[in-house]
């Protein structure tokens, strides 16, 4: 008897231990995320990119100017329509590197007195939702597209020097 209760006490026992450290973790979650910073913290990671005009209270606009030009060859239609394309992806490009920055990476070689080779790459990666093209204009083989994306301010509480804001 004093076997089985053994047995018995200690698959209860561990039937217990694995429902606490079930719940325990959700129990954790909060509304909002606390951060923690020694200095107050202003980034382009306070911010969520390509919220809707009414889906933010306190809205920030970025607007850019796109650019592209026509290639030499081609049909009259289609090279104004490459023209439009490369202003329109030009304009994502601007808006990528203002929201999230841009990586430079850049080598030069040399040798005796003259540079032999130089290499400059540049790369930025942003998600871009709500970018809009609100006009596109073609005139004498140069497109322009204008383009924005409103931005709101994170809803997470920052925390310095023993004081809290919500930013």
């Amino acid at each position: 008897m004093e076997k089985s209760e053994a047995k018995s006490w200690g698959m209860y026992s561990m039937a217990a231990f694995l429902l606490v450290i079930m719940l325990v973790p959700g129990g954790c979650a909060t509304r909002n995320q606390v951060l923690w910073h020694k200095t107050a913290a202003v980034h382009s990671a306070n911010i969520v990119p390509g919220v809707e005009a009414e889906e933010a209270a306190a809205k920030i606009v970025v607007r850019v100017r796109g650019q592209g030009l026509a290639p030499e060859e081609g049909s009259p239609a289609r090279r104004r329509y490459n023209a439009e394309r490369a202003a329109v992806l030009d304009g994502y490009r601007q808006l990528s590197e203002r929201i999230a920055g841009l990586i430079l990476d850049a080598y030069t070689m040399s040798g005796e007195g003259d540079m032999s080779h130089d290499r400059i790459l540049a790369e930025t990666r942003a998600y871009l939702r709500g970018a809009q093209v609100m006009e596109v204009a073609y005139a004498e083989g140069m497109a322009t597209a204008e383009m924005r994306v409103f931005l709101a301010p994170r809803t997470s509480i920052f925390q310095w020097d023993g004081r809290i804001a919500n930013r």
